[in-house]
């Protein structure tokens, strides 16, 4: 038990700012991340990896902030990752994922070539980095159609326009 107790706090950054959020009680800590979106936690647990050891070692952070285990992935060994996140509902969150994840994004969006792309046997772009949809906030490994939108939406919006053609004429 000792041994345990020196191991998590070998893990303790030794100052700075966060060091205030550390010296809160566990359960103070555990409140304040059941209000945290998924991507939240997950910027935060790849902060330092006091905060990935602790937000995974309790599944009900994580069944509250919107993760979504794997099928294939037994619960009690669910981590949270980049793959588990499937939507960014969030203003801030929406912002920093853009940030983070746009390679090359100015105001065009679309597929972005770059090196860490290839071409695919069909004819399309194949997206490495992570996408995320303007209009539904789908995140995923996905080309980005016209205006930022996924395919399921790029359909929906082409639909509208062409119906709207039909019934002006």
């Amino acid at each position: 038990m000792a041994q345990a107790a020196i191991a998590h706090d070998a893990l303790l950054p030794s100052q700075g700012l966060l060091r205030s959020l550390l010296d809160l009680p566990l359960e103070l800590r555990l409140e304040i991340y059941s209000f945290c979106p998924a991507f939240t936690l997950l910027q935060l647990s790849h902060s330092i990896s006091f905060f990935y050891y602790e937000i995974n070692q309790y599944p009900a952070i994580l069944r509250l902030s919107g993760f979504k285990a794997r099928s294939c992935t037994p619960t009690s060994k669910s981590r949270l990752c980049m793959p588990m996140i499937t939507r960014i509902t969030d203003w801030y969150e929406r912002r920093l994922f853009d940030q983070l994840h746009q390679p090359n994004s100015g105001l065009g969006y679309g597929p972005q070539w770059d090196d860490n792309e290839k071409e695919s046997s069909k004819g399309t772009v194949l997206r490495r980095s992570y996408a995320r949809c303007m209009h539904c906030s789908k995140v995923g490994r996905f080309i980005l159609y016209g205006y930022g939108l996924c395919k399921p939406c790029y359909e929906k919006s082409y639909d509208f326009v062409e119906n709207l053609d039909d019934s002006i004429l």
